[in-house]
């Protein structure tokens, strides 16, 4: 929306790079259920996590993963979907007790790669309130996440039956609310948007931080490099 006389293309977007390379974590959930009490939902969202899937040879064939131990129950939507069973809203207590004390979940964030056909353009034909065009989203899940996560379902699913407990059908998002990339960051103005110091190549007082400046995604939750480079930023504006 800033394209102009001096930037076509719009700010900071000579290279054509600017909304290109949309990635995200795609999320995986092995749910089971073990006969011994486990009692889930105390202490926090992740109790903890298995480091097998986050590099390797393997990565030339498919996606690498962070595995996670979740100990996150959703005792709201459990309660609601039994009362809105009229059979069963009677037993709310004893399936939120068997919920709870025996149900666990292994799950998954799988790495994507910069595509740059994952993207953010605008599309002119939908306005918000003020006339301005709202963002279109062109986002895919290539082969290479698809054989990613048919490898490391069945290695969860795996554990979980070696654990002695019984695994249910996993719940599968292409989104782990991790949006990350459309601003990458690199040394050549012709292929990236901002240089090390999340500089603009194009206009020497324009900076961008933020996971948008991920030239790559990895699999770990973005936060802490974002801080990171929010500090390094600091550093540098102010040196």
């Amino acid at each position: 929306m800033s394209a102009g006389e001096h930037a076509p293309d719009g700010i900071a977007n000579s290279s054509g790079q600017v909304g290109r390379n949309l990635m995200d974590h795609l999320i995986f959930f092995n749910n089971f259920r073990m006969n011994t009490p486990i009692y889930g939902g105390r202490g926090p969202q992740s109790v903890s996590g298995v480091m097998t899937g986050r590099d390797g040879a393997f990565r030339y064939r498919h996606a690498a993963v962070k595995l996670f131990l979740s100990n996150d129950i959703n005792i709201q939507e459990i309660a609601l979907q039994t009362i809105n069973n009229p059979e069963h809203i009677h037993e709310v207590i004893d399936v939120l007790k068997e919920v709870v004390i025996h149900h666990g979940c292994l799950g998954g964030e799988l790495e994507q790669l910069p595509r740059a056909h994952n993207r953010l353009t605008l599309d002119h034909e939908r306005l918000d309130p003020l006339g301005l065009p709202l963002p279109r989203i062109h986002y895919q899940i290539d082969e290479y996440i698809k054989n990613g996560l048919d490898v490391w379902l069945k290695f969860t699913q795996d554990l979980i039956v070696k654990m002695g407990a019984q695994p249910s059908s996993p719940a599968i998002a292409h989104s782990s609310h991790h949006p990350s990339g459309t601003a990458r960051m690199g040394h050549d103005p012709r292929y990236s948007v901002v240089d090390q110091n999340c500089r603009s190549h194009d206009h020497p007082n324009l900076y961008i931080v933020g996971g948008s400046v991920f030239p790559t995604m990895g699999t770990a939750n973005p936060t802490l490099t974002i801080a990171a480079l929010s500090l390094r930023l600091a550093e540098h504006l102010t040196s």
